[in-house]
Formats: structure tokens, sequence, C-alpha cells
């Protein structure tokens, strides 16, 4: 705008979810060396457009509500089974569209980020009222497969208690049997909604898709193998799609593309490992994806 970045396109040493999603891309290369769940490292060290939509989309939803006057460990459990059913639920790709339509439910027209309060016993079926509650469509679910198989991958891979185990094997095992299309392109337009004061994706003219390969494996990855600091027990691999005419993520409003805006910001003046920011819509960073420093 005028020369100058969008004045809400984010802070990239500290980037918020109202962020724009290149914004946590350039982070996850340049500032952490730990990546949030449901993030992977692609051959450049971006993390993959894909997945980043989907957690800019989902991560604000299962965060877990700061509340300095409750400690207690059962209530940590429940958020925790709670956030692997809804996770579990994106991951079957599907599944979401059938249960909108058994349960008739309709989803709300108005978008929410907020954060879930899991119940004691959270079933499939409260996941799918979440969901429609917040507004999220059946192709935004869709579209956050590879999210929500990677987020998967890194929780199987440091969860010790056993039925919680069980529970992230048999859901990873079953998306891997379930290679879909994906609605949505590689890279998506996001603008600024002036409502929500966040960035939100420009949904796609009916019929564009990306194809899942029946069997995807990323580049360098052979058959069986898993993506980088991705593994978990008794799971396999599901890497973005192969897509096809994928446009670049543009900034509305603008005339410069975001990699000019981006050589604007200061990256080496950035200290490692910086926390993102303590406002409550920023998502709890996990140590799941270890990146190579450069």
């Amino acid at each position: 705008m005028g020369g100058e970045p969008h004045p809400h396109l984010g802070n990239m040493s500290s980037p918020c979810h109202e962020d724009h999603p290149l914004v946590w891309m350039e982070w996850a290369k340049h500032i952490t060396r730990v990546l949030p769940k449901g993030l992977a490292p692609g051959p450049d060290r971006y993390p993959y457009p894909r997945h980043v939509q989907g957690f800019h989309r989902i991560a604000p939803i299962i965060c877990e509500k700061k509340n300095k006057n409750d400690k207690s460990t059962g209530n940590f459990s429940i958020h925790r089974s709670g956030q692997y059913k809804l996770i579990g639920l994106l991951a079957n790709a599907g599944q979401y569209r059938h249960q909108l339509s058994a349960l008739a439910l309709s989803i709300n027209t108005i978008l929410s980020w907020e954060p879930v309060e899991f119940l004691s016993q959270t079933t499939e079926d409260n996941c799918v009222h979440f969901f429609a509650m917040r507004g999220v469509t059946i192709d935004e679910a869709d579209d956050c497969l590879h999210f929500a198989f990677t987020w998967l991958q890194s929780a199987v891979a440091i969860e010790d208690d056993a039925p919680h185990r069980i529970f992230l094997q048999g859901a990873l095992q079953a998306a891997s049997w379930l290679p879909e299309v994906s609605p949505w392109l590689e890279d998506v337009t996001h603008i600024f909604n002036q409502s929500h004061a966040r960035w939100v994706p420009i949904p796609l003219p009916l019929g564009m898709t990306t194809a899942i390969p029946a069997h995807p494996y990323p580049s360098g990855t052979s058959e069986g193998s898993v993506l980088p600091s991705q593994a978990g027990p008794g799971t396999t691999g599901l890497p973005p799609p192969i897509s096809m005419g994928v446009p670049l993520t543009t900034v509305l409003d603008t005339t410069e593309t975001f990699g000019s805006i981006v050589g604007q910001l200061p990256i080496e003046g950035m200290t490692l490992d910086t926390s993102p920011s303590d406002e409550s819509t920023t998502m709890v960073l996990h140590k799941d994806v270890t990146v190579p420093a450069e």
C-alpha cells in the first residue's frame, strides 16, 4: 500500500493468529527453531502452505484458554482428549460433511475463532457442533486434512498415555486410507476482514480443485517413510498434494507482492526462538518439530 507493508500484515518476530499466513511462514523459516503442531518444513525450509492454512483456521479454536486459577491436571486431560477428537474428525476426510447431514446441522454464517471448551466426554457429534457453530465450512474442513494428519503425527510422537496413543494411531491409520480431493489450491488469496480484524481466505470458484494422489509421497521421501521429524509409531506420511495451476498467495489492497514486502522486514536483526505474542489468540507452541539451524 503506497510502497509500505499492509498495516495489518502482522509481526513476523512474534506472530498472532490474526496475522497473514505468509507472516507465519516467514516466522517458521527464519525465527523459530520449534514448529507448532501441524506444520512441517518443506525442502526450502518453509512450512507447506496448505498446512499453514489449516493451522491458521484451526489452531485458535483448539488452543487452551488461559485460566491462572485452574491448574488441575484433570481439565488438562479433558482438553487434550478433546483436541484429539476434533483433529481426528478433520483427518477423516468427508466425515464432517457426512455428520452435518446426519445431524441436520447448518453452518453458522458468522465466522468465529473462539477456543472450544471441551466436555468431559467429548464425542464426534460434539466436535461437529463446535465447528459448525464457528462457521467452519465443509471445504475448509476437508482442506485441513494435511494439517490434521501432521498434527496427529506430532501428537502421537510425544503422547505417553496408552488410550490416547491408541486413538491417535487409529486416527492416523484411518486417514492414511482416505486420499481424497482437497477443495482449495495450495496457495489461496487472503484479505483482511475488518469485522473480524484478521486475514481470511477468499473462497475459490466452484470446480477449482487439487488432486491428492492415491499414493502420495513428498519429493525425496520414499514409500513407507514419513515427513522429517514427524514420525509416530504405526504411522505413514501424508505429504502436501500435487497442485494444478497454483497461484501465488496475494495480499489485496496493495500492488506489491508479499515477497517484496518481506524483503523490507529486518530478518537479520531478529532473535531466534522468539516466543509468540502473549495475546489470548496466540497458539501455545509445543516442542514438536525441530528445524535444523541454517
